[in-house]
């Protein structure tokens, strides 16, 4: 059994402009020593494999996410609330990882060790963030456009149809705001394409 040695969460959120948390796990090879290359799993992953071995816990990790209202991915702000009420997610990360197939983590430790060389990259991260250098400016954009588009939507929603805010109605809002967030992001997304599709010519 590979011990593991430490977790670290990171945010692909500065980097890569979207809100993705992947855990790096470091963990001890046969050999008694480190992984130079961590095993990565995203937290997407590790709902998944809670859904099947802990129902509660998952169900619990989806009411979370439910209640957080969002564009795109949100992990970040996933995590800050199961954090915050204490929820160990460290420990469900660990589980995933000793349920893992023992081949699958000796190919990770024989694919770091033949492809990356330990010595010319002294931060795993920079290596990340040479693979896709323009990414996080794009992703970050293209989520400022449309939190920008939904804030002036609902502007101009409540000022022509002032009287359906008036009141306080929860089944209201949540069917209005479902149809909002669909087509806001189907727009932003879809001039997203457009521009990029014009920057290539």
């Amino acid at each position: 059994m590979n011990k593991i040695t430490r977790i670290e969460e990171i945010s692909d959120m500065q980097d890569f402009g979207t809100d993705l948390v992947k855990f790096y796990i470091f963990f001890k090879k046969d050999d008694g020593n480190e992984v130079s290359v961590p095993f990565i799993v995203y937290l997407w992953d590790i709902i998944k494999y809670l859904r099947n071995s802990e129902p509660d816990a998952a169900a619990y990790i989806n009411k979370v996410s439910e209640s957080i209202r969002s564009y795109g991915m949100k992990d970040g702000k996933i995590l800050k609330v199961l954090h915050e009420e204490e929820f160990t997610v460290h420990s469900f990360v660990e589980k995933y990882f000793k349920n893992l197939p023992a081949d699958k983590i000796n190919r990770h430790i024989e694919w770091s060790e033949k492809t990356i060389d330990p010595s010319d990259i002294k931060d795993f991260r920079e290596f990340e963030r040479q693979l896709q250098p323009d990414l996080a400016n794009s992703n970050s954009r293209r989520t400022l456009f449309t939190e920008a588009v939904d804030e002036a939507v609902q502007k101009e929603v409540k000022n022509f149809y002032p009287e359906y805010f008036e009141v306080k109605n929860n089944e209201f809002y949540a069917k209005y705001d479902e149809i909002l967030m669909k087509k806001v992001g189907e727009l932003a997304s879809e001039l997203d394409d457009f521009f990029f599709r014009e920057s290539q010519k």
